[in-house]
């Protein structure tokens, strides 16, 4: 590794290191993933670039043990993924590894997101709801009867929905944020319970006070690039990230912290 300190290491060492014999160790390594370290000279230049050039021996602990936790799970997937890169330069420069390996992982699990979203909400907690609310309530059969004669759901919102926005983008619900896919626990359980039951891609007639709506659970191949690369990422988090943290050989200079193999972060280290 090409190691360059910017600033002094001394202070922060001397900063963060416990007053317990026992805990003091002379290792000149930081942290370690497997065979790929990060020396303890390289721990100011990694604060200093990561927290606004300000020198490492300043920053609370707290603070060195996140940029800790960001170099390991860096190193975890880029070893997973057969990177190299070994540089450190700063908070920025991680995150944009971290971006691309977890990307790498995706990549390897492309038809991760597609089966835990199949598999139905019980198992993906996610749901991506198409709506064409019906005035008066009696069209609801009629368009029900279309959809299941082959008419698809957007030219049905487009002929049938009385919410002039439904009818206008095919009939997709997004929340607040523009997201077309939300956690199930937040959607109105009287809504969305006889669509989960009927399964996905099986729109349902719903009642919910005054309003009388099909509702249904969209179909993976139906959703946006973005929404599916979502669900890839929540699958790969599920299942992955959780394999590379239980055969994950990681070392944390007692110095710094402990390594949590649970949470995938740097704890302090208790007395």
């Amino acid at each position: 590794m090409n190691r360059r300190s910017l600033l002094a290491s001394g202070a922060l060492v001397a900063a963060l290191a416990v007053s317990s014999c026992s805990t003091f160790t002379a290792n000149d390594q930081a942290a370690r993933v497997g065979e790929r370290s990060l020396a303890v000279e390289d721990i100011d230049a990694l604060m200093a670039n990561g927290q606004g050039r300000q020198h490492a021996a300043t920053q609370d602990a707290s603070l060195v043990r996140a940029e800790l936790t960001r170099w390991i799970r860096v190193e975890l997937v880029e070893q997973a993924t057969g990177t190299t890169d070994t540089a450190v330069a700063g908070t920025a420069n991680l995150d944009a590894r971290l971006s691309n390996g977890n990307a790498a992982l995706v990549a390897e699990m492309p038809d991760a997101g597609r089966e835990m979203y199949q598999a139905g909400p019980s198992v993906s907690g996610t749901v991506c709801l198409g709506a064409i609310p019906v005035d008066p309530p009696e069209v609801a059969g009629t368009v029900l009867a279309e959809l299941e004669s082959g008419m698809s759901w957007a030219d049905a919102a487009a002929r049938y929905s009385a919410d002039p926005g439904l009818a206008g983008n095919g009939g997709v619900v997004f929340d607040n944020q523009g997201s077309e896919c939300v956690a199930i626990a937040v959607v109105n359980p009287d809504l969305i319970g006889p669509a989960v039951e009927a399964g996905v891609g099986h729109p349902v007639i719903v009642d919910v006070g005054t309003v009388t709506a099909l509702v249904t659970i969209r179909p993976y191949d139906e959703l946006s690039g973005a929404a599916q690369l979502v669900l890839a990422k929540t699958a790969t988090n599920a299942i992955r990230w959780p394999e590379l943290l239980a055969s994950a050989d990681v070392y944390v200079d007692p110095r710094y912290g402990v390594w949590n193999a649970v949470t995938a972060e740097v704890d302090p280290l208790q007395a």
